[in-house]
């Protein structure tokens, strides 16, 4: 489901954040081609020619010295986060990665039968299903509430979801 991946993207890439660091983050978004690759040859959709393997080592090689040159540099700086949890981190990303290549071409299914319009309304609000159920079971639902009890937080909050939709119509 469309909304389901959408919604593990978000969610595994806030999780991925809090494991590992917002310079590591970033980084592993760079390795989605890779996993667009590894997609579309898994699925008969692209064939993997030498120089496509070659982008594909040298991203990943690029990728694993950078973060860990980082994590090296934060330890001896910062006392960074320990390396299993780092691995952890990076392993939840790779998952966020495999579900947003996942994602795109669910959508790119989906479009060639709907409108676009259709599709992004209906993942989105799908996804805020999803997001409104985890909150419900995580508890943090509630302190939602507490934080838009006032009228104001409430406005601010309905403005910035209609200006939204509006600007990404447009």
């Amino acid at each position: 489901d469309l909304s389901l991946l959408h919604f593990m993207n978000a969610l595994l890439f806030v999780w991925g954040m809090r494991y590992t660091t917002a310079f590591i983050t970033p980084m592993m978004q760079l390795t989605i081609p890779v996993f667009a690759l590894a997609y579309a040859r898994l699925w008969g959709k692209e064939l993997v020619s030498a120089a496509k393997g070659v982008g594909v080592m040298i991203t990943v090689a690029g990728c694993a010295l950078v973060t860990v040159s980082a994590y090296e540099a934060e330890a001896h700086e910062h006392h960074g986060k320990a390396m299993h949890q780092l691995l952890f981190g990076i392993g939840v990303l790779a998952a966020q990665c495999v579900c947003f290549v996942g994602m795109l071409n669910v959508q790119r299914t989906l479009i060639e039968y709907y409108p676009i319009m259709w599709v992004l309304a209906w993942t989105y609000i799908m996804c805020t299903v999803w997001i409104a159920a985890s909150c419900f079971v995580d508890g943090s639902y509630f302190h939602i509430m507490s934080v838009v009890a006032s009228v104001d937080s409430r406005l601010v909050m309905g403005y910035s979801a209609v200006f939204g939709c509006i600007v990404y119509v447009i």
